[in-house]
């Protein structure tokens, strides 16, 4: 279900291109109007034409007419004075933010019935990226994965270069926006770790962006973000809104590790996390830069553990070069 944030700005958004459409079109007819009479009286022998035609209609008496044909020839005539004029032809047809759901947001086709129009889901992620801070990131999804970027020298480790295991990874991860919540054939939670500038935080936000447009509930929080929210709960401040972030669709934690460390609300906070929605079923997303061994020493070997457990987390290690250095040395 859409969030109720989210929807009440949407609503806004499209309530407004909707009146800017309808004033716009009023102030073009009232422009036409009082400068050229001769296409204001066409105009008008078009609308009385059409309300006379339904008149005889309900009446069911008077001379029948060819309306459509008629209607044909007015149009026609009024489309060349507009052009005589200067103006295009269209000029006094409605005008839309969106000409294919004529700013409702929402389209109709016999084979899927009502869905959200391409504007509108591009609207409903520019804003729930804004709202929880991410502005821009909007743009990071699927579609717009540059496997380029990644190197194709082969890994010795894995036989394989950086651009093909990114490729693989990235269909694994586009399976798993797929098959959520379900996930029959993915478990429920990942575990993202490898040094920095491999590309974890785009594909966190590709996954966080796919899962917003199938109007799940998502939390993405920078390990830094989550701290500070967990501290603010620990010490008894906003529990609300962290109890809320705990209770959603599915939570992010991205780059854990660079936080600042307090043993005392770190580790049983995570944990909590981690034991909590594995409880309920619910899904987690994770990743650090830290190793394996780094992140088990940072945040015990218990914690460590329940991650490891393949029932329920799948434990992803990116390889390669550092993309951004790589971009900046080629420049």
């Amino acid at each position: 279900m859409i969030r109720a944030d989210i929807k009440e700005k949407l609503d806004t958004i499209y309530a407004k291109r909707m009146q800017d459409s309808i004033d716009e079109n009023i102030a073009r007819k009232r422009e036409v109007s009082e400068n050229h009479k001769d296409l204001q009286e066409l105009i008008d022998s078009r609308q009385k034409l059409i309300m006379d035609s339904l008149y005889q209609c309900i009446s069911q008496n008077g001379t029948e007419i060819d309306l459509k044909s008629v209607i044909k020839e007015k149009n026609a005539k009024i489309r060349q004075l507009l052009a005589k004029y200067g103006y295009p032809e269209n000029y006094l047809e409605p005008t839309y933010y969106c000409s294919i759901c004529k700013d409702q947001g929402k389209i109709y086709d016999e084979q899927s019935g009502t869905r959200d129009c391409e504007c509108y889901i591009e609207e409903y992620l520019k804003i729930a990226n804004e709202i929880d801070g991410f502005k821009g990131y909007e743009l990071a999804i699927f579609e717009n994965s540059d496997f380029n970027v990644f190197s194709k020298e082969i890994i010795p480790a894995i036989g394989i270069s950086q651009k093909n295991y990114m490729e693989n990874i990235y269909s694994l991860a586009k399976k798993y926006c797929e098959e959520f919540p379900d996930n029959s054939s993915t478990t429920k939670n990942l575990f993202l770790y490898g040094g920095s500038g491999l590309g974890k935080t785009f594909l966190l936000n590709c996954i966080k962006n796919e899962l917003i447009k199938k109007k799940c509930n998502v939390k993405y929080l920078t390990a830094y973000n989550w701290f500070q929210k967990a501290k603010d709960s620990y010490f008894g401040n906003n529990v609300e809104e962290y109890n809320s972030i705990l209770d959603c669709d599915l939570i992010i934690l991205d780059d854990l590790g660079t936080e600042p460390q307090q043993n005392n609300i770190n580790i049983p906070q995570l944990f909590n996390i981690i034991n909590e929605r594995q409880n309920m079923g619910k899904h987690f997303i994770i990743s650090t830069n830290l190793t394996l061994t780094e992140f088990a020493a940072q945040y015990t070997e218990r914690i460590m553990s329940r991650l490891n457990d393949r029932r329920y987390t799948t434990i992803l290690k990116l390889f390669g070069n550092d993309i951004r250095k790589s971009m900046v040395n080629n420049r």
